[in-house]
């Protein structure tokens, strides 16, 4: 498992500057420099894949973790979505390594439900980020699965994940 030996080189030397909260623009930038010195590719990254195991239909995998940082490995396959979640502390920028992904961006109403702001795709090769306190799913709207690889900081710790039954548009697309 040397791939995951090398994320946590990149990551010790790169951790020491990093607080995202104070400048999440620069937080975003380091994370996809550190991300492409980290040279991932599917080969690199397949001995991390893992198959879905309930109650989540997709692989997860954590690879690395530290005080400062937590790398997770998603595998999803064709037609499914993760649980619309946010990341509690921590901010995340996620690097798609195969396939693409639909990430939708939710905001809370006064009434609890939950309302689509965008719908945006990411293919293998480009990132995005997820700052602290956004609500998002990751949909695969495709018939091959997506592997994505994604860095959090802190290490996730107060998420939450809401249910579908709060949803009041969830329509493709939007």
């Amino acid at each position: 498992m040397k791939y995951a030996k090398h994320i946590q080189n990149l990551l010790n030397l790169e951790g020491v500057n990093l607080d995202p909260r104070k400048d999440a623009s620069h937080y975003y930038q380091a994370m996809c420099r550190l991300l492409q010195a980290s040279d991932c590719t599917i080969d690199r990254i397949a001995p991390y894949l893992t198959a879905p195991v309930a109650p989540l239909e997709y692989g997860r995998n954590q690879i690395y973790c530290s005080d400062l940082f937590e790398v997770i490995v998603l595998h999803v396959p064709p037609n499914v979505e993760t649980p619309i979640h946010d990341h509690g502390e921590a901010c995340c920028c996620v690097h798609v390594i195969k396939g693409s992904t639909l990430n939708r961006v939710y905001r809370k109403g006064a009434d609890e439900s939950l309302h689509i702001l965008s719908s945006n795709h990411f293919a293998a090769g480009e990132f995005f980020y997820s700052p602290h306190g956004q609500i998002h799913s990751m949909y695969n709207p495709t018939d091959q699965p997506f592997v994505t690889l994604h860095v959090y900081t802190p290490p996730i710790s107060g998420n939450h994940i809401y249910p579908h039954n709060v949803l009041q548009s969830h329509k493709e697309g939007v």
